[in-house]
């Protein structure tokens, strides 16, 4: 089948000295309908771009699809620092999730912003997978209330297996407090039974559970689901379950 419809850019990351490519889908007559739309940033596009695309169902002539490559750099940008041991697999000692967040609220989302006037910055969604779920999860809890770059999240069986007592736990305290409670967001995380099962649900798991404990978080909606399967093989309907719940009731 031939390519479909995309643009192309490259993003200077300072510190590391890097250009990040990005692959940009939008709808025929996009850049004409003077409308502003939802989009969904993709991490890992080298192999994920056209797949999510395929997989958005009735929302594929209204949404930007932003794929954002991996500069085979997923263990140092999609991991947080002290996350991982050395004995874990992907570790990395250059692990900065923080840094990757920076890059991308500092110098990807203008970039797009300023090539694409028809992305909506109030509905944007970041969706990754395995690693790309971990950092999917971790910008929730990292993002500052009012500062938020996305509305939703979807984490697909994603490698939440580390430190997570010292490094996502006490990022969610943070949010609680500074968000006075307050979350209003999507969220959609799914695991693979013969994957990283619980694990890759975590994150919605501890934001339900501080809404039934604490009656926090009233605003977000939160929805998981761990589908049989392998870690590669949940990838398709991980994608068309959280696409459908995050984008409910879009229009341009």
């Amino acid at each position: 089948s031939s390519p479909l419809p995309s643009e192309t850019l490259n993003v200077h990351r300072d510190d590391t000295n890097e250009d990040y490519p990005l692959r940009v889908y939008g709808p025929a007559g996009l850049k004409e309908s003077g409308k502003r739309y939802p989009s969904i940033f993709v991490l890992d596009s080298e192999w994920n771009f056209e797949g999510t695309i395929n997989r958005l169902g009735i929302y594929r002539d209204k949404t930007i699809v932003v794929g954002i490559g991996n500069n085979a750099q997923r263990s140092r940008d999609y991991v947080p620092a002290g996350y991982l041991t050395s004995s874990q697999q992907g570790y990395d000692s250059g692990a900065n999730a923080a840094g990757f967040l920076s890059f991308v609220r500092t110098k990807l989302i203008p970039a797009l912003d300023a090539r694409f006037s028809v992305v909506d910055p109030n509905r944007r969604i970041l969706y990754g997978h395995s690693f790309g779920g971990l950092f999917s999860g971790y910008a929730l809890l990292a993002d500052k209330p009012g500062e938020r770059l996305f509305k939703g999240y979807l984490s697909s069986d994603a490698s939440n297996w580390g430190n997570n007592e010292s490094v996502l736990l006490p990022l969610g305290q943070t949010l609680l407090t500074l968000g006075g409670g307050h979350l209003p967001i999507r969220v959609y995380c799914g695991g693979a039974t013969a994957g990283n099962s619980f694990y890759a649900v975590g994150v919605c798991g501890e934001l339900e559970k501080a809404r039934a404990t604490y009656g926090v978080f009233s605003d977000a909606s939160v929805s998981s689901n761990i589908l049989t399967g392998t870690h590669n093989s949940v990838v398709d309907v991980t994608a068309r379950e959280g696409l459908a719940f995050l984008l409910e009731g879009e229009e341009p």
